[in-house]
């Protein structure tokens, strides 16, 4: 009998702990009052280095949207503005920005998201991040990723291509030379948690190595891990693939033209 309540009882802690856990606020949604800019990188409280990464959907006319970092007396230290990746008007549109500012005058700071009114030019629709700054230079990299989204409209007549185009999300890596072997590693680790929250994807399988990279003459020869095929099938994929790996690339000037190897066999990666 002891043992039938002791059971009851250790039920009953855990169902209110899952309830009060469900309850908490949940990291990785930081939205303004009207829900119309959503931020996923940085959070409250981050770290952030040289230069700053910004990730999130906005819901605004045209999808522009403001931005900036402010140090900790409240003067500006960089700010700019962009527009966000959307198929329909009225629809939230994701980004992923970079923001490159000075010497910070102490180790916290506060980002701002924002747009302005179109009747008057006033902020609106601000969402406000305290950070901690750190003094880390880093190097700005592109990795190239599938948007789902921007596929889906509401509008019937639209006819929208479902095999091609990836849109580039930005990161920050270590000072290096080897700035293409980095962007290439980045691709291969798929979209952070912040990325997918803002609806990115990936068509490339996990665990893919980069077993040699050459650039010369303005071709880049890459030779990947086999992990690259595993599973993988249908021209529409291996194409998405494709177009992932040469954009992660092309974004550096050194390179013109790509070739993809897998284990040193050029014809694996047919579309």
């Amino acid at each position: 009998m002891k043992k039938y309540f002791y059971f009851i009882g250790i039920a009953v802690i855990l169902f209110f702990a899952a309830l009060l856990i469900s309850r908490q606020p949940s990291r990785g949604l930081i939205v303004d009052e009207i829900n119309n800019i959503r931020i996923y990188e940085p959070q409250p409280g981050d770290t952030v280095g040289q230069p700053l990464i910004i990730v999130g959907k906005v819901r605004e006319p045209e999808n522009n949207f403001n931005y900036r970092l402010l140090d900790s007396e409240g003067h500006q230290l960089a700010g700019s503005f962009a527009t966000a990746v959307a198929i329909d008007v009225g629809k939230f549109g994701a980004f992923s920005v970079v923001l490159n500012y000075g010497e910070p005058a102490g180790s916290s700071g506060t980002v701002e998201v924002f747009s302005h009114s179109a009747k008057d030019g006033a902020v609106i629709d601000l969402v406000r991040i305290p950070v901690k700054l750190k003094k880390e230079a880093r190097t700005v990299i592109k990795a190239y990723f599938d948007l789902p989204a921007t596929k889906i409209s509401s509008n019937p007549s639209l006819i929208i291509e479902q095999c091609e185009g990836v849109y580039p999300v930005m990161r920050v890596v270590p000072k290096t030379t080897a700035v293409a072997r980095a962007a290439l590693e980045e691709l291969f680790q798929g979209p952070n948690l912040a990325e997918q929250r803002a609806g990115y994807t990936t068509l490339i399988n996990k665990g893919v190595k980069v077993k040699s990279l050459n650039i010369e003459s303005g071709l880049a020869t890459v030779d990947l891990s086999s992990d690259l095929m595993y599973q993988v099938g249908g021209s529409c994929r291996v194409g998405m693939m494709i177009d992932q790996i040469e954009s992660t690339l092309r974004q550096f000037s050194s390179v013109q033209s790509v070739k993809i190897l897998v284990d040193g066999n050029a014809d694996a990666l047919q579309p």
